[in-house]
């Protein structure tokens, strides 16, 4: 599978992968991805159900001493900072790819203008400029 690679405006080139990936970064992103697609279904809606359902009760069973609730207060803290890393790639993957179809959409159109290719790219201010100018000009 061959990385698409499409020319910026200030000449340097972006390929479609980043910075040509190792094995190694393809596996962790196919891993990672297989584990936010396992977290958003309906399988680990219901485990993580279950699992906060066991800890109230052990909790209640326990009358919840300080040692639990420490445990209870890290586990969800590590929880949601993984989750946090693992849903912020899985987004910016799913976004470089949509970014790279839009891309292949103007190069595609011929009356398409350049400049919009890596609008992404730009400051908030060339964007909003950017915008200005495809506005008046349709």
């Amino acid at each position: 599978m061959s990385a698409k690679t499409h020319t910026r405006e200030d000449g340097s080139s972006a390929d479609s992968d980043g910075d040509s990936p190792g094995p190694m970064h393809k596996v962790t992103s196919n891993a990672v991805h297989a584990v936010t697609n396992w977290a958003g279904s309906i399988y680990a809606s219901a485990a993580v159900a279950l699992v906060v359902f066991l800890i109230l009760l052990v909790g209640a069973v326990f009358r919840f001493p300080h040692s639990w609730q420490v445990l209870v207060h890290s586990l969800g803290a590590i929880v949601s900072l993984l989750m946090l890393f693992l849903i912020q790639h899985t987004t910016n993957q799913q976004t470089n790819a949509v970014l790279l179809k839009l891309d292949e959409l103007i190069h595609a159109t011929s009356d398409a203008r350049d400049e919009v290719i890596d609008a992404e790219d730009r400051t908030v201010e060339e964007q909003d400029d950017l915008e200005e100018d495809l506005h008046e000009n349709y």
